[in-house]
């Protein structure tokens, strides 16, 4: 009798120690979960910010860009109005000068 309430023990060990070893995976898989949870969470911060330092730099070149257009327009009119004002066509700047001059002479 003996022997056979040494196999009952032998197997109620067997039962807490898969019942443990359960546990203890099931506790394991939750600490991964948490784990992977929280990589993602700072993946997608990081992959925010990412996304908005590449909007600002966009945004900065588009501004660069436009800035930059502005300053060759002006730069291409400048250069044809003063070719014309060599061949003695007056510009509006040179018209509206001559006029505030004319104006001044007329007063005295």
């Amino acid at each position: 009798m003996t022997e056979q309430k040494d196999i009952i023990d032998i197997e109620a060990m067997r039962e807490q120690a898969a019942k443990d070893n359960q546990e203890k995976t099931q506790q394991f898989y939750a600490g991964l979960n948490k784990v992977k949870e929280h990589s993602e969470r700072e993946q997608a911060e990081i992959n925010a910010l990412y996304a908005k330092a590449v909007q600002s730099d966009q945004e900065d070149a588009e501004k660069r860009r436009a800035i930059e257009i502005e300053a060759e327009k002006a730069k291409a009119t400048k250069a044809i109005e003063d070719r014309y004002e060599r061949r003695g066509v007056k510009s509006d700047h040179t018209k509206r000068i001559n006029s505030a001059i004319k104006n001044m002479l007329k007063d005295l």
